[in-house]
């Protein structure tokens, strides 16, 4: 089995297009039987506020100096490459905001087996419908529709709920890890990729996982468990490097705190 966490943040457009990205080559190598996929929160900002009418260019355009009309050329080039998947940003209507509540109840959908379901069912509200994932009469609507308890998600998102334990435990780990920017996917625990990644990276990296498999298999690797881990970590490590995708949160295809 293929274990892949996710760290990542409901309003990073980027998170969104990267999981797309990877499913489409999970599905493409018809793995989805071999790897199993664990979405970790990562709050691109803990105080942030709930929405207040900001344009999301206009926020962009503060957080990393740029003047508006290179933030809204970024958008149209987040929007077009999510196209080419099938995805739709509607960044007109979008409202950024607080993401603690939605990422607890993306702990309490875990927990039921659909965890998945429901991250992808929150980048939709958010990038393609416009709905304000703080709010959580939406928060529970987007939940009930994936298929989980209306009640339990209304527990799951209150203040005193134990998935806020949860989010800061993921977001503690992504600390050790030295992770400061999303999205960042973990491979078996060995090696990481970060940013939205074109296909052909995560290709790589399940081609390195299979032939680390195979090797393992047939009995033919001499090296420790720790070499091993270093060897992962170069190869993919260095295709990650050179190969960030253009215009973005960021230069090289992440969403920073």
């Amino acid at each position: 089995m293929i274990t892949i966490d996710i760290f990542s943040d409901i309003v990073c457009p980027f998170c969104y297009l990267g999981k797309q990205r990877l499913q489409h080559v999970i599905d493409q190598l018809d793995l989805a039987d071999e790897v199993q996929i664990t979405m970790r929160s990562f709050e691109l900002d803990q105080q942030a506020h709930d929405y207040d009418g900001t344009p999301i260019e206009a926020l962009l355009a503060k957080k990393y100096s740029i003047p508006l009309e290179q933030a809204r050329s970024i958008n149209r080039s987040i929007a077009d490459q999510g196209a080419q998947l099938g995805l739709h940003y509607d960044f007109a209507a979008m409202k950024h905001t607080n993401t603690l509540r939605a990422h607890q109840l993306a702990h309490y959908a875990a927990e039921h087996g659909l965890g998945n379901a429901l991250m992808e069912a929150l980048f939709q509200a958010y990038f393609s419908e416009g709905l304000l994932i703080s709010d959580p009469a939406v928060l529970v609507d987007v939940a009930v529709k994936v298929g989980l308890d209306r009640a339990g998600a209304q527990a799951a998102i209150a203040d005193d709920a134990p998935y806020v334990a949860a989010v800061r435990q993921d977001e503690a780990v992504a600390a050790q890890l030295g992770i400061t920017s999303v999205p960042t996917f973990i491979f078996n625990n060995r090696f990481a990729v970060s940013g939205a990644q074109p296909e052909e990276v995560f290709y790589a990296a399940f081609a390195q996982l299979r032939g680390e498999n195979s090797e393992v298999a047939a009995g033919s690797s001499s090296q420790s468990p720790s070499s091993q881990d270093d060897s992962a970590g170069g190869d993919v490590a260095a295709d990650a490097e050179g190969d960030f995708t253009d215009g973005c949160c960021a230069a090289d295809g992440c969403c920073r705190q």
